[in-house]
């Protein structure tokens, strides 16, 4: 069974990130989150991108901390 990709609203991608807005678009823009664009000129991100991009930053962030040391 292939499993269903959810796409969440662009503010809703930001609460989760811990960003505004703009970085989201931004982000999307550079390729670095998976989007759709609707027919509205709206844009949905996807939620596995989402995901993939804050585990990212996460482990980024956690090998800076501890390099530090």
């Amino acid at each position: 069974m292939e499993r269903m990709e959810w796409y969440l609203p662009v503010s809703q991608a930001a609460e989760i990130l811990g960003c505004h807005r703009r970085e989201v678009y931004r982000l999307a823009r550079m390729g670095q989150l998976s989007f759709v664009k609707l027919p509205d000129s709206e844009i949905k991100i996807s939620e596995q991108s989402i995901l993939h991009f804050h585990g990212s930053a996460i482990n980024a962030s956690q090998a800076a901390g501890a390099a530090a040391w």
